[in-house]
């Protein structure tokens, strides 16, 4: 068994419920409340996450060199825009705050979080540098917390855009 802080639950034989958050003796097996299987750790976590990040790894290339956006006028023809030539538009235009944080929130920090995902699940994994990844850990979750969705900020430009006739703008 893994060894846990002794002010900790799980040090005292309780496990937290993943469905309903009650925390029971892990000796009954099952939540009485909810009657979903109580466990101290979830299992093949490290497994599942690592899954993931590969997945989300794999994805991410596509999803910045895809097009997200398309506009079609009647004075300009059709354009179509990936995340990376909008930051060479804005960049390009002088709007440099604007191309620097959608740099950072879209491509930066993604790529920080699957490198520090990574260094987390080896570093459990392997048990090296507890007392680092804990700090790794409160780093990523706090950035993570405050990072923007560019996709949801457009929605609201393309509806504006929509309702006239110059152009149409699809995302």
């Amino acid at each position: 068994m893994i060894g846990f802080d002794s002010a900790s639950a799980a040090a005292h034989a309780l496990a937290r419920c993943h469905s309903c958050g009650r925390a029971e003796p892990i000796e009954a097996g099952h939540c009485p409340r909810c009657h979903a299987s109580l466990h101290l750790r979830k299992p093949d976590s490290l497994q599942r996450t690592m899954a993931l990040t590969i997945g989300a790894t794999i994805l991410y290339l596509p999803a910045n060199l895809l097009p997200v956006l398309r506009v079609e006028s009647t004075l300009n023809g059709t354009r179509e825009s990936t995340i990376i030539s909008g930051v060479v538009q804005f960049w390009q235009e002088g709007d440099y705050p604007v191309a620097l944080i959608i740099f950072i929130a879209s491509i930066i920090i993604p790529v920080l979080k699957f490198l520090a995902i990574t260094m987390l699940c080896l570093g459990v994994r392997f048990g090296y540098w507890p007392r680092a990844l804990t700090q790794l850990y409160r780093v990523t979750d706090y950035i993570g917390r405050w990072r923007a969705t560019p996709g949801g900020k457009g929605d609201g430009t393309a509806r504006a855009l929509q309702s006239g006739c110059i152009a149409a703008v699809a995302i």
